[in-house]
C-alpha cells in the first residue's frame, strides 16, 4: 500500500505525530510519500518521484486548511483523504488526534 502522508508543519505537534503515523504505517509494510520538506524531515519517498496514481490512500494532519492546500497541490490524486485534526475547526479534517490510532488500524483493515 502507498500511502501519501500531508504535515503543517506550522502545527505544534504535527512532526511528533507525524513520526509516530510513519513509524506506525511502516511497521505494517506502508510505503510512505510526501512533499520535500515533509519527505526530509520523515526520511521518507518525495511525492514528485511516484506516479499519483498509483497512491492509495492520503493522510493529512493539520486542519481543514491543510487538506484545501493538499486537493490545490495535488489535484491528480484523487484516492480517499484520512483528515487528522491539528487544527481548530476541524470541518473535513474531522478524525480527532486521539483517534489517530484507531483510524489508522481501520484504514489498513480496508
Amino acid at each position: 500500500m502507498r500511502i501519501a502522508l500531508f504535515v503543517n508543519l506550522a502545527k505544534k505537534q504535527a512532526l511528533p505525530l507525524a513520526i509516530g503515523i510513519k513509524e506506525f504505517l511502516e511497521s505494517k509494510g506502508v510505503e510512505l510519500y510526501a512533499e520535500k520538506e515533509v519527505a526530509d524531515e520523515l526520511h521518507v519517498h518525495d511525492i514528485k518521484k511516484v506516479k499519483h496514481h498509483t497512491i492509495d490512500f492520503r493522510i493529512t494532519l493539520g486542519g481543514d486548511g491543510t487538506i484545501i492546500r493538499m486537493l490545490h497541490r495535488h489535484p491528480d490524486i484523487t484516492c480517499p483523504v484520512l483528515g487528522i485534526n491539528h487544527g481548530s475547526l476541524g470541518f473535513m479534517a474531522d478524525t480527532p488526534v486521539t483517534e489517530i490510532q484507531a483510524s489508522l488500524n481501520a484504514l489498513l483493515k480496508g
